[in-house]
């Protein structure tokens, strides 16, 4: 994760779907909803609500094992 200030913005990137304890939910769909609880996480350490977000990309990946 890294989070880079600029003038008025702040951007954000490299969110995955760890969970504070450093595991990784089960599900896919766990693991979406935790990579996107992790980015309102930072939106709001830095001071900010999701009414602020401007533009979001997500990539989603699932794996067949």
């Amino acid at each position: 994760m890294r989070t880079l200030g600029a003038g008025d913005y702040v951007y954000i990137s490299g969110q995955g779907p760890r969970q504070p304890d450093g595991s990784l939910p089960a599900s896919f769909a766990e693991q979406c909803r935790q990579a996107l609880k992790n980015v309102r996480s930072v939106v709001q350490a830095a001071g900010l609500s999701s009414e602020h977000v401007v533009y979001t990309q997500v990539n989603l990946q699932r794996r067949q094992v």
